[in-house]
C-alpha cells in the first residue's frame, strides 16, 4: 500500500511539474511573440485579414473593425455623415448642460477644425488622383523624357568610361590572341575608348497595366552620337575626346614583321530596346534583367584599315562593303539581342556567386578540356585553333 501511494504521489508530482513546465514554455513563447515587432506590409496584411495572430499590445479588435469599415465605406461618405451627427449631438449635450455660449463656441471650434482638416485632405487626394491619372496616361501612350537621368549619366560617364574601356580590353585581348590566323603574328587592341560623351536615353515608355506586380517593363529609345554636342553642357565640352578603337595587326615573324593599325571611329548608334526587370525580396531586389532590341538598331562607323587616322581611307565608301559589314553584325547580334530573342542577366547569381536554381537540373558538372585531336580547321589557311 505504501508503494502504491508513493507511485500515485510521484505521478501527480510529475503531472504537476509537466503542467508548470508547459505553462512556463507558453509564457516564454508569449513574451517572445510580444517582443517580436511586426515588420513590413506582408505581416501587417496577414494580421488585418485574421490569418496571423497579432502580437500583444496591438489593438487587434480595432484593426479588424477598421478593415471592415474601410470595406463598407470606401469613399468615406458615411463616416463624414457620422461626424456631422456627432457634432450635432455634442452641441445638444453642451446646451442641455447649460454651457450656453461657451458650449456653442467649443462645438463650433471643433467643427471648424474638423471641416478644415477634412477639406484639406480631400483636396490633396483629388489633386494626387488627377496627377496620377495624367502621369499614367503619359507614360503608357507617349515617351517620357528622362533628362535627370541623362544629366547624371553625362557626368558619371567621365569617371566610369576608363574602367569600362579597361574591362573591354581585358576581355577582348585574350580572345584575339587565341583567334590569330596563321599568316599573322598577333592581334591586339592597342587603343579603345568610347569618348567623353555618354550614351543618351531619348525617351522611356513604361507598361503600367501588367498583371505581374513583380515585373517592370520599359521601352528605351537610346542613342550614342558622340559628335553631336548640342546636348552637352559647355563645361563638359572642354578636353573632348571622340570614340576611337585601334586594332593592331602584326604581319610577319620576328624582325621582319610589321604592325598595321586598323582604325574604327565616328561610331553612331540609335535603337529602340526593351528592358524587363523581375523583382525579388533579396538584395539587390532584382532577380533577372532581360534586354532586347525591338527592331534593328541604326549603326554607323568609319573603318580605316590602311593609313591610320590622318591618311586612312574609309572603306565604307567602297560600294556594297559597308552594307556587307552591317549585315554580318546584325546576323551575329540577332540571335542574342533582337526580338523575340532576349539577353538575360541573372542578377542574383552575379551578386551572390551561386548557381541558378534550375528545376530540371540535378547538379552542376564542370568539365576541363586538356587536349583535343582531329578538330576541323575553321579559317581560310587551316592553321587557326577553332576553339
Amino acid at each position: 500500500g505504501a508503494s502504491t501511494t508513493t507511485g500515485h504521489t510521484a505521478e501527480s508530482a510529475a503531472r504537476t511539474n509537466g503542467t508548470q513546465t508547459n505553462g512556463t514554455e507558453a509564457d516564454a513563447g508569449s513574451v517572445a511573440n510580444a517582443s517580436k515587432p511586426v515588420v513590413g506590409w506582408k505581416e501587417q496584411g496577414l494580421i488585418n485579414s485574421g490569418k496571423k495572430a497579432a502580437p500583444t499590445g496591438q489593438p487587434t479588435m480595432f484593426d479588424t473593425l477598421a478593415v471592415y469599415v474601410e470595406m463598407l465605406d470606401q469613399t468615406g461618405m458615411w463616416r463624414n455623415c457620422a461626424g456631422v451627427f456627432c457634432l450635432m449631438f455634442l452641441t445638444y449635450v453642451l446646451t442641455a448642460l447649460n454651457f450656453g455660449i461657451v458650449g456653442f463656441a467649443i462645438a463650433a471650434v471643433y467643427g471648424t477644425q474638423w471641416y478644415r482638416n477634412s477639406i484639406t485632405r480631400y483636396r490633396r487626394a483629388v489633386k494626387d488622383d488627377i496627377e496620377r491619372a495624367y502621369e499614367r496616361g503619359t507614360i503608357t501612350r507617349t515617351l517620357e523624357s528622362v533628362g535627370w537621368l541623362n544629366e547624371f549619366v553625362t557626368r558619371f560617364w567621365l569617371m566610369f568610361e576608363p574602367s569600362l574601356s579597361r574591362m573591354v580590353i581585358d576581355i577582348v585581348d585574350p580572345i584575339l590572341a587565341q583567334s590569330v590566323p596563321g599568316f599573322l603574328d598577333s592581334l591586339r587592341l592597342s587603343t579603345f575608348t568610347l569618348g567623353t560623351k555618354a550614351p543618351r536615353i531619348n525617351g522611356v515608355r513604361t507598361y503600367s497595366e501588367l498583371e505581374d506586380r513583380n515585373q517592370i517593363v520599359m521601352d528605351w529609345h537610346a542613342s550614342f552620337t558622340p559628335n553631336d554636342l548640342s546636348d552637352v553642357p559647355p563645361v563638359l565640352r572642354e578636353n573632348r575626346v571622340n570614340p576611337k578603337v585601334v586594332l593592331t595587326v602584326r604581319v610577319g615573324k620576328g624582325f621582319i614583321g610589321a604592325e598595321m593599325p586598323i582604325l574604327v571611329e565616328d561610331m553612331v548608334f540609335k535603337g529602340k530596346m526593351q528592358v524587363k526587370l523581375q523583382l525579388g525580396p533579396v538584395f539587390p531586389h532584382v532577380r533577372t534583367a532581360e534586354v532586347c532590341f525591338l527592331e534593328r538598331p541604326s549603326i554607323d562607323f568609319s573603318l580605316k584599315p590602311v593609313g591610320g587616322e590622318t591618311l586612312g581611307f574609309d572603306i565604307a565608301h567602297i560600294p556594297g562593303l559597308h552594307t556587307f559589314i552591317l549585315d554580318m553584325m546584325h546576323s551575329t547580334l540577332g540571335p542574342m539581342f533582337y526580338a523575340p530573342n532576349r539577353f538575360t542577366i541573372d542578377v542574383e547569381q552575379l551578386i551572390s556567386g551561386a548557381v541558378a536554381n534550375i528545376p530540371s537540373a540535378k547538379g552542376v558538372l564542370i568539365v576541363h578540356m586538356h587536349s583535343a585531336r582531329g578538330l576541323p580547321k575553321m579559317d581560310t589557311f587551316g592553321k587557326a585553333d577553332p576553339y
